[in-house]
């Protein structure tokens, strides 16, 4: 897998792509607490309606984690992030189901703290 380092003006985030597969880690360092982030991010092609994602692995990620460590893929889980302003119409939201719950989540994000 290949990645792109991409990094914001002033530092403030620091994102790897690997365009190839439609996924993205970044990094959010700061003086309190560094923050990173996982998904499987959205590609526009100019109007909303024809905004996708490449291919959405999230699920199969959530699953494959918890063959070698249930508690983590757990933790994923819980962490990713709720959708809770978006319109119905939102391109965005994204339903997951993982172990009988579900989430509706934003950009297929994951947030951990470290």
């Amino acid at each position: 897998m290949k990645f792109k380092r991409q990094i914001e003006k002033h530092g403030n985030k620091i994102t790897y792509l690997a365009s190839d597969y439609g996924f993205s880690y970044a990094l959010r360092p700061s003086n309190d607490v560094l923050t990173h982030s996982l998904g499987w991010y959205i590609i526009t092609s100019s109007k909303p309606q024809f905004s996708h994602r490449k291919d959405d692995m999230m699920e199969a990620t959530l699953n494959k984690s918890a063959e070698t460590s249930e508690e983590f893929a757990e933790r994923m889980f819980c962490n990713l992030l709720e959708c809770i302003a978006c319109r119905k119409e939102c391109a965005v939201r994204t339903l997951y189901e993982f172990k009988g719950k579900k989430k509706v989540v934003c950009h297929g994000l994951i947030e951990f703290k470290m």
